[in-house]
This record gives structure tokens, C-alpha cells and sequence, in this order.
């Protein structure tokens, strides 16, 4: 009797394996975001159970919501495979995260081919749930995630020309989204407008503080068209043939 008590103990007491029940491999799950505050993600949530005490989503859902976070840039599918999802799993986490109000889908203008790219924005819910967990820091930029997104598709479309871009460049008082230099040296100011709020006083600014030429990059040709009436309206001469439009089609029409 006390041999077998002393062999069950001693099964007990063994390392576990990997293998699990009729020959099923299990792996433990590692975190892709260690939450470097604290020791461990969960003594971390517990400091911070007020603000999370209401939310319940997986952990897939978690670590999307995260990646979004620190790369705002990527389209859905892309999201998706920084996480390890596949398309299946990624569209119910986005809609777990949506259902939960801490993040919401937007689209991007249709391309020439006809496609429809998508964003994670990350609502203010999600903002207060992830600095629960102790992620706060994004990639630097202003606006929502469209903004974002053609910031830094701007910036990579100019540097694989052969340009210098920097994003969110001051030129004396005023900051600019991008600027770039020229082959020749100039300095040409980049701003992007999704809507028609957009301030020409912005502009002014940025041409007398030294840059040479401002670009407003603009999401659709009816935006174009209000900022262009607004600006002839208000600057005129010299300072005008120095402003020039575009579209986002122009560069990533086909993306």
C-alpha cells in the first residue's frame, strides 16, 4: 500500500510536459505585450480594477487592441498577422472590441481597384483600458488613425523616391505633418486634410517661416476643391503660386 501511495506521489511531484491528453500538444501561451511596469500583467490589472472591473474581452482581442495601439498604421488583415490571427479569429476580435465600445472600424477612400481598405480606431474606452495595462505610448502623430496612416505612407512614399521626410517637423512656430526635402534643397511643407475644417492660417505661418513650397494632400476631390476656394480667397499673390493640392489617389491610387 505505501508503494503505490509512494509511486502516486512521485508521478504528482514530475515535471509536466507538453503533452497532453491522447497525445494533444499544448503550448503555453506567451503575452506578445509584457507590461513592463509591473511584474506580472495581472498584479498590474488589479491595481487597476476600477477601470477595467466592466470590460471582459479575450486575450486575442487584448493583444489587438494593443497592436493597434503602437501601430495605428496597419490595415485590418495586416493587424490581423501582427497578432497571429487568422482572418476568421481577427474579425471576431474586432468585433468583440467594437461590441465593447473600445474600438471602431474606418474605412479608407475605395482605390482604383475598387477596394476598400480599413483602420482600428481606438475609442476613449479603449484608450482608458489600455492604460490600465499599462500601454500608453503610440507612434508620433496627430489626428485619428486616417491621419496616421497617410502621414507615415507619405513619408515612406518620399523616401523611396529618394527624398528626406521627417514627420510632425517644426518650422518655427508652426508644426507641420511632413516635411521634405528636395533634391535641390527646398523645403517643401506637407499638410493632410480630411475634411474642409482646414486652417489657412496654417499655411501662411508655415511659408513665412522659411519653407519654400506647402502641399495640401487632401482625401477627396471635394475637400480639394472648398480648401482651394477658401484658400484663393485669402491669400493672394506671391504667397498663392507657392501652394499647391493633390490627392491621396495620386500616390497610393492603387494600394
Amino acid at each position: 500500500m505505501n508503494n503505490e501511495n509512494n509511486e502516486t506521489m512521485r508521478k504528482e511531484n514530475q515535471p509536466h510536459t507538453n503533452t497532453g491528453f491522447r497525445g494533444l500538444y499544448w503550448k503555453q501561451r506567451v503575452p506578445l505585450f509584457d507590461n513592463k511596469s509591473s511584474a506580472t500583467r495581472e498584479t498590474h490589472a488589479q491595481e487597476n480594477e476600477g477601470t477595467r472591473e466592466n470590460v471582459r474581452i479575450s486575450r486575442d482581442s487584448e493583444d489587438m487592441l494593443a497592436m493597434a495601439r503602437r501601430k495605428p498604421h496597419l490595415c485590418m488583415t495586416s493587424l490581423y498577422k501582427a497578432v497571429g490571427l487568422s482572418s476568421y479569429k481577427g474579425k471576431k476580435c474586432r468585433e468583440e472590441l467594437k461590441q465593447a465600445h473600445l474600438a471602431d472600424e474606418v474605412e479608407l477612400p475605395t482605390n482604383r481597384r475598387g477596394r476598400r481598405k480599413k483602420l482600428l480606431q481606438i475609442m476613449p474606452k479603449g484608450t482608458a483600458y489600455l492604460k490600465a495595462i499599462g500601454i500608453t505610448q503610440g507612434p508620433r502623430g496627430r489626428g485619428g488613425v486616417k491621419h496616421i496612416y497617410y502621414q507615415k505612407n507619405l513619408k515612406e512614399w518620399y523616401e523611396v523616391h529618394g527624398y528626406t521626410a521627417e514627420v510632425e517637423a517644426t518650422i518655427g512656430t508652426t508644426c507641420l505633418d511632413l516635411l521634405i526635402i528636395l533634391n535641390d534643397a527646398t523645403r517643401l511643407g506637407i499638410e493632410i486634410a480630411l475634411s474642409e475644417q482646414y486652417e489657412e492660417i496654417n499655411a501662411v505661418n508655415a511659408l513665412g517661416a522659411g519653407i519654400e513650397r506647402l502641399l495640401v494632400v487632401c482625401e477627396s476631390e471635394t475637400v480639394m476643391e472648398r480648401i482651394q476656394r477658401k484658400v484663393d480667397s485669402t491669400i493672394q499673390g506671391q504667397t498663392r503660386t507657392r501652394i499647391g493640392f493633390k490627392l491621396v489617389s495620386d500616390y497610393f491610387g492603387n494600394d
